[in-house]
């Protein structure tokens, strides 16, 4: 049976405004952040998005909105997009203590040793949702947006690069075109408008 190819863009959330007392998955989009929106609609339109799934986290969702809004293109959420569930992890004081504990979230993906979810089980949620997604809406290229951590776990295990060094080199926002079903990556964009 033939299978069109078909377009699945990845993409990680635009800039939010950090606020060290909230949980991330609480935050919102900076002013940069939402002009950063548009810069990234356009940059995806030569991929024909059909319609833009997002993670119910915030920041995710607002992006989501105006990119959508800007390709007039339907939006909708979906559980399983959000992020690594780290709802016990609070403000680290300097950016390495951070990263220190994502490399070895990423080196350890069978270990609960960050947050409150290994890095495998993060990657079979976020795979099945993405699977169910592109399945629910056969023909379509579908736009979703979600975060780092995942869409770097996703990555990695696709294209056999190293998840961490992907991660680190993510701007806000950024994105992934893989065409399918052959899983190839045919346009990677590291950050927009930094």
């Amino acid at each position: 049976m033939y299978t069109p190819q078909r377009n699945l863009i990845l993409i990680r959330h635009s800039h939010p405004k950090i606020v060290p007392d909230w949980q991330a998955t609480q935050w919102t989009l900076s002013d940069v952040g939402r002009l950063r929106c548009h810069q990234l609609a356009k940059r995806i339109t030569p991929h024909y998005p059909d319609l833009v799934v997002t993670s119910t986290e915030i920041k995710a969702m607002e992006t989501g909105q105006i990119i959508a809004a800007d390709l007039g293109k339907p939006v909708k959420t979906s559980e399983g997009l959000h992020e690594h569930a780290r709802p016990n992890v609070g403000w680290y004081d300097t950016v390495e203590q951070f990263e220190a504990q994502v490399a070895h979230f990423f080196q350890n993906p069978s270990q609960l040793v960050f947050g409150a979810e290994t890095a495998d089980a993060a990657y079979r949620r976020f795979n099945n949702t993405l699977n169910g997604i592109m399945e629910a809406h056969p023909g379509w290229n579908v736009a979703v947006v979600t975060h780092g951590t995942v869409m770097s776990l996703y990555i990695a295990r696709l294209a056999g690069i190293d998840a961490f060094s992907f991660w680190r080199g993510l701007g806000l926002p950024a994105y992934v075109v893989v065409s399918l079903p052959d899983g190839q990556i045919i346009e990677r964009v590291m950050s927009i408008g930094e």
